[in-house]
């Protein structure tokens, strides 16, 4: 059954929330910012707003890369504010109240080398790519009523 594009819009939304936590888990345990995690954001993002497209309308990939965009972004800092909180033994409340996010995006972009921005161009591809897929269609529709 086709969703409507509010349900697929909140669905992408809360799976981008889930891989920016997954992407902050692996930052914290292995002391590491792992750039791999935005590929299964776009794919997952891509995905629930295709379900949405049924004919194929490049808007929804627009709002998958948006999507997916802003999740990198607060996967990027958040995952920075975490391995600053470790490495200080400060609370991340103390770290989200003393850390300069005009620095913190330097630092991000600085450490970020060409194989992070690969990564990323390529999850959005993938976003806007599966995103405008046509997900669903009214054929689908009529095969399931046909096999009920």
């Amino acid at each position: 059954m086709k969703r409507n594009i509010a349900t697929s819009l909140i669905i992408g939304i809360i799976y981008s929330i889930i891989g920016v936590a997954l992407w902050c888990a692996v930052g914290y345990f292995f002391d590491i910012r792992l750039g791999l995690v935005g590929l299964a954001i776009g794919f997952m993002v891509g995905k629930a707003l295709s379900k949405s497209n049924s004919n194929g309308s490049p808007m929804f990939g627009i709002i998958a890369v948006i999507i997916t965009t802003a999740a990198i972004l607060l996967g990027e800092v958040s995952s920075l504010i975490l391995l600053v909180s470790k490495e200080y033994d400060i609370t991340i409340m103390e770290t989200l109240t003393i850390i300069d996010y005009k620095v913190a995006f330097e630092i991000i972009v600085e450490s970020s080398g060409a194989q992070s921005l690969v990564i990323y161009a390529i999850s959005l591809f993938e976003a806007f790519k599966i995103g405008s897929s046509i997900g669903h269609t009214q054929d689908q529709d009529t095969e399931i009523e046909d096999i009920a």
